[in-house]
C-alpha cells in the first residue's frame, strides 16, 4: 500500500515539474568541456590505414621483376661469346655451354620452320575445295582423252627419243602413287602422334618452366647457368611453336578426309600410272620394231 502511494507522488512531480526543468539551459544538454576518449589500441579515424596484404600473399616488397627479353639467335651468339670470355670456366664448362647453346640454336631453328609450316597447314586447309575439284577435273581429263598411237609416223632415232621421255614419266607416276599410297597408309598413324604430342605439350612446359624458377645447381659458374637457361628457353619456344603447328596439321587432315581427297588423289594417280604404262609400251614395241627392221636389212 505505501509504495503504491509512493509511486503516485513521483507520478505527480514528473507531471507538474518535468516541463520546467527541462526549459532549464543545459539541463539536458552533454558538458562541452568533455573530450572524446579514444579506446587503446584503435587507431584514430582521420589517419589512413595500410590495405592488409590477401591471405597468403607476402607483403609488397617492391616493384615486380621485370620478364626477360624475347630469345633471339643473335642473344646466343653474344651468350657464346660471353662464354668464351669467361675466366672461371674450365674445359669441360666451356664445352659443356658450348653444346647447350648449339641445342639453343637448333630450337629456334626448328621453331621458325615449324611456323611457317603451320602456315602452310592453314592455307592448304583452306584450300581443300580447290584442291579437291582440280583432281576431279584431271581424272575426267584423263577418262575422255581419246586413245593415242604413241610413235607413229616417226622414224627410230625420234621413236628412242619419245621412249626415254616416256620411261622417266613413268617413273615419275609411279613415284608419286607410291607416295600417295603412303601418305593414306600414314594418316592415321599421323594423327594418333599429332594428338599424343599436343597432349604431352603442357606438361611439358611445366616441366621447363620449374627447371626456369629453380636455383643455380650448387658451384655452378654463372656463364654455365645462363647457358643451361638459354636452351631452357629456346626449348619452351619451340614446343610453343609446335603447338599452333601441330592443330593446324589436324585441322588439314580433318578437312581432306571430310571429302575423302586422299582417295581421290590415289585414284588419280592410278590413272596416271595405266597411261604413262600404255604409252611406255606402245613406243618400246615400236622401237624394238624399227630396231628389229634395220638389223635384218643390214645383213
Amino acid at each position: 500500500m505505501v509504495g503504491q502511494v509512493v509511486r503516485w507522488v513521483i507520478f505527480g512531480l514528473v507531471v507538474f515539474w518535468g516541463p520546467a526543468l527541462a526549459a532549464q539551459p543545459g539541463f539536458l544538454s552533454p558538458p562541452t568541456d568533455v573530450q572524446p576518449v579514444e579506446s587503446p589500441g584503435e587507431p584514430a579515424l582521420d589517419v589512413p590505414l595500410e590495405p592488409e596484404p590477401a591471405p597468403g600473399t607476402e607483403p609488397d616488397s617492391g616493384p615486380p621483376p621485370q620478364p626477360e627479353r624475347p630469345l633471339t639467335a643473335e642473344m646466343i651468339a653474344a651468350r657464346r661469346e660471353q662464354v668464351a670470355e669467361a675466366t672461371d670456366l674450365d674445359e669441360a664448362a666451356v664445352k659443356r655451354a658450348g653444346e647447350l647453346f648449339d641445342q639453343a640454336e637448333e630450337s629456334l631453328s626448328r621453331a621458325a620452320e615449324l611456323a611457317l609450316q603451320a602456315e602452310v597447314h592453314r592455307q592448304r586447309t583452306e584450300t581443300v575445295p580447290e584442291r579437291l575439284e582440280q583432281v576431279q577435273q584431271r581424272a575426267e581429263e584423263l577418262r575422255a582423252a581419246p586413245v593415242v598411237d604413241a610413235g607413229a609416223g616417226l622414224d627410230l632415232p625420234a621413236l628412242e627419243l619419245e621412249l626415254a621421255q616416256a620411261d622417266r614419266q613413268l617413273a615419275e607416276v609411279r613415284q608419286n602413287q607410291t607416295a600417295a599410297d603412303s601418305r593414306f597408309a600414314a594418316r592415321a598413324d599421323r594423327r594418333r602422334e599429332v594428338r599424343n604430342l599436343l597432349f604431352a605439350a603442357p606438361e611439358r612446359l611445366q616441366e621447363i618452366d620449374r627447371q626456369l624458377d629453380s636455383p643455380p645447381l650448387r658451384d655452378e659458374p654463372a656463364a654455365l647457368h645462363l647457358a643451361r637457361r638459354t636452351e631452357l628457353r629456346a626449348r619452351r619456344i619451340l614446343i610453343e611453336q609446335e603447338i599452333p603447328a601441330l592443330q593446324n596439321e589436324l585441322a588439314m587432315y580433318d578437312a581432306e578426309d571430310r571429302v575423302d581427297l586422299l582417295r581421290f588423289q590415289r585414284d588419280l594417280q592410278i590413272q596416271e600410272v595405266a597411261l604413262a604404262e600404255q604409252r611406255f609400251r606402245q613406243l618400246d614395241e615400236r622401237v624394238r620394231h624399227l630396231r628389229q627392221r634395220a638389223a635384218d636389212q643390214a645383213v
